[in-house]
């Protein structure tokens, strides 16, 4: 490889770290202790070098105790407490847990963000949280004490990031799209120009700032000195290791670069949520097939044969799976579990996955479904007495679903979810006068708006959907033989045997597995 006539050793692949049940969302590199990943499946896991290889990692450790994903990561190294040091773990059930690396124990739970951690950094003995919730958390004194803390609101949208600069200041990265400098908790100066949320920040060796939203390096005075263009979708993270950086993007591309150029990317089966370079200057990457890879330049260091044939099928089989701008092609896909919405660019479109099956076994630890149903019943009466539109109803229907499928919720929460979930369909569907009626018929709006926010927080702001009521009509009129007058009897039997689907988990599923409105058509084309 040569980059203006400069040879460049290709990073290649090291080896995999399996094991994960769902996307690895983070990663924190514990020198030479080892690696540590966060996942979706409520867990983290600890990889240490093998003794009979300097190649490969394997599993030593699984950390269990988050009840929802877990998500950044850091580690606090070893001292004549604890041996390999502690790791500290943010998750969306909005705690932030110690862990004892040498026995596997959560040591210290710290609990007060009002939503989903989003980011961890040490700032000397003190640990320091950032949420959703727009607050910044210092827990004084942290392993050994973290009880005292001091809370501030440093951003008016949800704080994506937070790293520790060697001076000892803070930096933090936004929904809002700004990067703030704080010393202390008095900010020293906001870096704009960004458009869009800033999702991950690095730190040069020399103290200049790397940021993940259009790969742009900053000075500390806060000009832009670089931008990295080359990503085409979302960039999740960045990190550097001297002169060199890399980057992961939803595009499924770890890109590395030197002096602003992009000497290589690198192909993943999946969106690459998180990179980290370890000390010799391998890197691990991140990504949402469940597995954490380490690249290296290192030719010893190169996996085997066997595994990069197996890891070329891998790619190539994803990237037969994966959406054409002209042609959607989803093979082994479970409609009834995507969705697509628009893409960045013309003639593009994205696949979602959007529900799991029996999530009410997996994901909420087998709360009985009937409760599912009895807020679907209920949100039925909600839409009869306000005289909602049909697409209203099933529209908040889909977001019940899947927020449970990726979120786990107290039974007692399950009446304001289905409130919140139909408040934002009628804020999208219908007239904005329904909302002020709606708002009115709730005591408690502040809860309301609470959930409503956290719904949309889990949904990512993927909110418009196809559903089974706006899809009937276009598919009962292309299922109605010409010359046939049956369209009205043959609709209001679909909707009808729809609306019924539409309250039973079961049928959504754990038996049908494809649409209901394709299913429910043909058989009443039988009956009418």
């Amino acid at each position: 490889m040569n980059i203006g006539g400069i040879p460049i050793s290709p990073y290649q692949l090291r080896c995999q770290l399996r094991g994960h049940e769902d996307d690895v969302r983070c990663l924190c590199v514990c020198n030479d202790v080892g690696i540590a990943t966060s996942s979706r499946d409520r867990t983290i896991r600890f990889w240490s070098l093998e003794q009979t290889s300097d190649k490969a990692y394997t599993l030593s450790k699984i950390l269990r105790g988050h009840t929802r994903g877990v998500g950044p990561l850091t580690w606090i190294p070893p001292n004549n407490q604890f041996k390999k040091g502690v790791l500290v773990s943010g998750g969306a059930d909005e705690l932030i847990l110690v862990w004892d690396i040498a026995t596997g124990e959560n040591i210290q739970t710290f609990c007060g963000h009002k939503l989903p951690v989003t980011g961890v950094t040490l700032d000397g003995s003190d640990i320091i949280s950032s949420s959703i919730d727009g607050n910044l958390r210092r827990w004084i004194g942290g392993v050994h004490d973290g009880n005292s803390l001091r809370r501030w609101t440093a951003h008016v949208k949800p704080i994506e990031t937070v790293r520790t600069l060697r001076s000892g200041k803070l930096i933090t990265g936004s929904s809002d799209t700004t990067i703030k400098l704080w010393e202390g908790n008095i900010c020293t100066h906001t870096f704009t120009g960004h458009t869009d949320t800033v999702r991950g920040l690095a730190i040069m060796p020399d103290e200049r700032i790397l940021s993940a939203s259009d790969d742009w390096l900053w000075t500390l005075t806060g000009e832009v000195e670089r931008e990295m263009l080359g990503h085409k979708a979302i960039v999740y993270s960045v990190d550097a290791h001297k002169s060199e950086v890399v980057s992961g993007s939803e595009d499924g591309l770890a890109k590395i670069w030197k002096d602003g150029v992009c000497v290589q990317s690198i192909e993943h089966p999946g969106r690459v949520y998180d990179v980290k370079f370890l000390e010799n200057g391998d890197f691990v990457t991140a990504c949402s097939d469940g597995v954490a890879r380490v690249w290296t330049l290192n030719q010893d260091m190169i996996a085997e044969t066997r595994e990069l044939d197996e890891y070329a099928s891998l790619l190539s089989q994803y990237k037969g799976r994966s959406l054409c701008s002209q042609n959607i092609v989803l093979t082994d896909a479970d409609p009834m579990l995507y969705d697509t919405i628009a893409g960045d660019k013309a003639g593009e479109m994205k696949v979602l996955k959007m529900i799991k099956a029996d999530y009410m076994n997996t994901v909420q630890n087998g709360t009985n479904p009937d409760m599912r149903v009895e807020v679907v019943n209920s949100l039925c009466k909600v839409a009869q007495s306000f005289r909602l539109k049909s697409d209203t109803l099933y529209l908040a229907v889909g977001y019940i679903d899947r927020y449970l499928s990726v979120a786990p919720l107290n039974s007692g929460k399950y009446e304001l979810l289905g409130l919140a979930c139909i408040m934002i369909a009628v804020k999208i569907v219908e007239l904005p006068y329904k909302v002020e009626r709606f708002l009115k018929s709730h005591s408690n709006q502040d809860e309301l708006h609470q959930m409503e926010y956290e719904v949309v927080t889990i949904l990512e702001c993927h909110l418009m959907a196809p559903s089974a009521s706006s899809f009937l009509e276009t598919f009962v009129g292309i299922q109605t033989a010409p010359g046939v007058n049956v369209e009205g009897n043959l609709e209001c039997f679909a909707r009808y045997i729809c609306d019924l689907s539409l309250r039973e988990y079961d049928v959504n599923f754990k038996g049908l597995h494809q649409v209901p409105t394709i299913r429910v058509v043909r058989v009443c084309k039988s009956s009418v």
